[in-house]
């Protein structure tokens, strides 16, 4: 009797450190729903737990959303008919773009701070388009847009307030470029043009645009710094593969983070603590969203479906993306993550 006790406790041990279920922390996707249409997709969460993305409407409409307390909030639009939201920084301040007439696609950059007062068009650097993409904690927010009327050319900005309204960041030679995301430091990370056509990632800091290079190939894009200047995105190989990377100093370059057994790979997020996450090839020819740390890639699964893509991540390690909810249909749903339950009372009766 006391030896099956014994060998009981070993195997509860063994199950609760993980050696019997899986050598890596178990996490499972939870489903966030729509705002009553088929799809929606979460792009950032902040360490309040605050959700944003976007989703279909029952009118079939894409809106951004903040998710909170367990309920999808619909932000609304600039007056058109579609939004999308982007990022959100500590203080629940959001940023994305819409479109500004239910007539016709032409999108600004907007700032939403509160239900009451809604979403602030914050304009364009002289163009008819622009859209934001990331916002630091001090309210700085980056983006891209049109520089002028049917020029084709839109340009990297940097927003602080509606008095200055855009600075033009430039590009790395050629004609254009995008901001993708901007840390507390003011460090701002994205792709712009080169002067031989190529489009590669970028670190701007002190008035200037630094080229990352790539792992081997062509082009570029920076996704996600974080407040330790740790950079993410997606650089083409020499064999032409795209695959995620991390960058942490001009000395060392781009740190190839490989794939879940497939070609490609595509960074998209970074918290302060260097966790990664992105989506990658598996080796069935899916597309699974990954969290990458220590070294080791680690598929996240789906909600049921073939494919997913994680884009942000908190401090928490809390994750968002988006994932295909079944095989038979092509619907998809905005998803966080947890660590998986395990149901271990049957092993406790064992114990009794």
């Amino acid at each position: 009797m006391r030896t099956d006790i014994l060998l009981n406790v070993t195997l509860l041990i063994f199950l609760l450190s993980g050696s019997l279920c899986q050598s890596e922390e178990l996490i499972c996707q939870a489903d966030l729903g729509t705002l009553g249409g088929s799809n929606s997709l979460a792009s950032v969460i902040n360490d309040a737990g605050q959700i944003i993305g976007w989703s279909h409407t029952l009118g079939d409409e894409a809106h951004a959303f903040l998710y909170q307390n367990g309920v999808m909030n619909d932000l609304d639009t600039l007056g058109g008919s579609k939004s999308f939201a982007y990022a959100i920084n500590q203080s629940g301040q959001i940023v994305g773009g819409s479109n500004i007439l239910m007539t016709n696609d032409e999108y600004h950059a907007f700032l939403w701070e509160n239900f009451n007062d809604g979403m602030q068009d914050l304009g364009t650097l002289g163009g008819s388009e622009s859209e934001a993409f990331g916002i630091n904690d001090a309210g700085q927010i980056v983006g891209v847009s049109d520089i002028e009327i049917s020029s084709g050319k839109s340009h990297a900005f940097l927003w602080e307030n509606f008095n200055d309204g855009m600075q033009d960041l430039g590009t790395l030679g050629g004609s254009n470029s995008e901001a993708l995301w901007i840390n507390n430091l003011g460090q701002i990370v994205g792709t712009a043009d080169t002067a031989n056509g190529e489009f590669h990632a970028f670190r701007w800091q002190n008035g200037k645009m630094q080229d990352l290079g790539t792992l081997g190939g062509s082009n570029s894009e920076a996704l996600w710094i974080n407040n330790a200047g740790q950079i993410v995105g997606t650089a083409d190989t020499v064999n032409g593969e795209s695959h995620a990377f991390l960058w942490e100093n001009f000395t060392d370059g781009m740190q190839d983070l490989g794939t879940l057994g497939g070609n490609n790979s595509f960074g998209n997020g970074i918290n302060d603590a260097g966790q990664i996450v992105g989506t990658a090839d598996t080796a069935n020819g899916e597309f699974h969203a990954f969290r990458w740390q220590n070294g080791k890639m680690q598929d996240l699964g789906t909600l049921g479906g073939s494919d997913s893509e994680a884009f942000g991540i908190n401090e928490a390690g809390q994750i968002v993306g988006v994932s295909e909810i079944s095989i038979s249909s092509d619907e998809f749903h905005a998803f966080t993550t947890s660590r998986c339950a395990r149901n271990l009372s049957w092993l406790l009766l064992l114990l009794d």
